[in-house]
């Protein structure tokens, strides 16, 4: 008896795409479980750092996702998304 996939919280999987119609079609396609709790959320987004690891099935190979905060190095703090300047803004 098949094992069915059981999504858990903050994974995912990609799957090849088998019946590509046109070039710009995907070439995986699969879906990712997000656990909004775990994230900070600002102006309605969150920014998520993904792994993937190639593993086999009986239908081909596909891409085990994992997703986490993104890394911040100790002492540092995440990139501020930078506001755009207009030329009117500069005063000279």
């Amino acid at each position: 008896m098949k094992k069915e996939f059981e999504k858990r919280p903050n994974t995912g999987g990609l799957f090849a795409v088998k019946s590509k119609q046109a070039s710009n079609f995907p070439d995986y396609r699969g879906d990712v479980l997000i656990q909004l709790s775990e994230f900070e959320i600002k102006d309605g987004m969150i920014e998520v750092s993904l792994s993937g690891w190639k593993k086999q099935y009986s239908g081909g190979t596909w891409l085990s996702l994992q997703a986490k905060k993104p890394w911040v190095k100790d002492g540092q703090t995440q990139p501020q998304k930078t506001q755009e300047i207009q030329d009117d803004d500069i005063p000279f």
